[in-house]
């Protein structure tokens, strides 16, 4: 199974900072806040910085460079990135005591825990309003009045800031699914298994489900449960599949906690699928072929097997399991394993063989072992197959060289 490593949340006023005193960072964090799975496809998440306006004019941030270290990279694998907060939130105007958040968007590899540093570098127009008072100054019996003046001035000025992040190599806590398959114009149940996958207590206090393509009829669920190390606590919730649905094939299925850890309070996100198949299904079909029709005797060789689901749902927990047939042997693992295949999807395998010296045809059998959601249950499902290999001939070729030519001579 792969490292998984979270980014826990740690609000963190900066270190350092020079430049002027007009702008501060307020606080630094990852996600939302939310905990991200390095090494999954939550791989990729949000860090925000809070820019304060400590002055007394009006800032504009232009644009903000977020400097980083390895093996913490932008998307694009770059070690810094620009954003412009005009782009991002439209609004990039602030007024004495304003805070403005600017998100960027990190890539940490799967094995990146530890703490990282930081540097930003901010841009930002400041404009500052002064108002002279009024002049009055007399002169023998006259008074010469001078009215009040405003002054506005505009200066581009630039920040530079440090900070550090954690990450920590432990999830605190994960969602798996209890697989459903859904059905067109149709109410479902979904199951979900919530464990905390930390060291420490959670309080789980609620879960918000939401979906592409179905209609969550609860969307929310208050929880308010203690999990300890190593315990579970089952959601559920209903959706309904409107008809038509499954001409998309599948539906994505995010499911948001909201958690505690002492006092501090995390969300944690999951996109989860699950299969749509219309009112007619027949469930998944499991095929298997190869390329290699012909195998030479006696001599160890590799072939390579293509496995498809060609049925219109998924099958789970599909395995293959060879055995030693007419005239062949098996070396190395006979048995396979492939995991869930969703219909449609195709995986490659190789298996080593030794053809027996003096056959002329092989055979080698396998059986499929996957199970099936079939009227709400998970039905077992085992076939046995067959795989048919013809003798490949060796060609003995003769190479004889003369002084006028060449002869080459065949035989078999």
């Amino acid at each position: 199974r792969n490292l998984y490593v979270v980014i826990a949340i740690f609000l963190l006023v900066p270190v350092f900072y020079v430049g002027a005193d007009d702008l501060s960072l307020a606080s630094a964090r990852w996600g939302t806040p939310t905990e991200i799975s390095s090494g999954d496809a939550g791989s990729t998440t949000p860090l925000t910085v809070f820019l304060m306006n400590n002055g007394n004019g009006n800032i504009a941030v232009i644009n903000a460079t977020l400097y980083m270290q390895e093996p913490l990279s932008s998307p694009q694998g770059d070690r810094q990135e620009v954003v412009y907060p005009k782009i991002q939130i439209q609004n990039n105007q602030l007024k004495p005591g304003d805070v403005i958040p600017v998100t960027f968007t990190v890539n940490i590899p799967s094995y990146a825990a530890g703490m990282y540093n930081f540097s930003l570098v901010v841009h930002y127009n400041i404009t500052r309003t002064s108002t002279a008072p009024p002049v009055y100054v007399q002169t023998g019996s006259t008074v010469l009045y001078s009215p009040s003046t405003t002054v506005t001035t505009s200066s581009l000025e630039k920040a530079s800031f440090r900070f550090s992040l954690p990450v920590s190599q432990k999830p605190s806590i994960k969602v798996d699914r209890i697989w459903t398959v859904l059905e067109d114009n149709s109410v479902a149940e979904l199951n979900f298994i919530i464990t905390n996958s930390g060291d420490r207590e959670i309080k789980l206090q609620s879960a918000t489900v939401s979906g592409d393509i179905v209609q969550v009829l609860n969307p929310t669920i208050y929880i308010n449960e203690w999990l300890q190390p190593g315990s579970y606590y089952r959601l559920k919730t209903r959706v309904n599949v409107p008809k038509g649905a499954s001409s998309n094939g599948y539906a994505l299925v995010t499911v948001t906690l909201s958690y505690a850890i002492g006092t501090t309070v995390l969300q944690k996100s999951e996109v989860i699928r699950f299969d749509i198949v219309g009112s007619g299904a027949t469930g998944p079909e499991i095929t298997v072929d190869t390329n290699s029709t012909s195998l030479i005797p006696g001599k160890k060789q590799r072939i390579e097997i293509s496995v498809r689901n060609v049925g219109d749902q998924t099958a789970e927990r599909v395995k293959l399991v060879f055995q030693s047939g007419k005239n062949i042997m098996i070396l190395g693992s006979s048995s396979i394993y492939l995991g869930d295949m969703p219909k449609g999807s195709e995986r490659k395998v190789c298996l080593d063989v030794l053809p027996s010296s003096d056959a002329s045809d092989f055979m080698l059998p396998l059986s499929i072992e996957y199970t099936r959601f079939y009227e709400g249950e998970h039905v077992s499902v085992q076939k046995q197959l067959s795989l048919g290999f013809s003798a490949l001939k060796r060609a003995e070729i003769e190479i004889v060289s003369a002084r006028q030519g060449m002869s080459i001579a065949f035989s078999g």
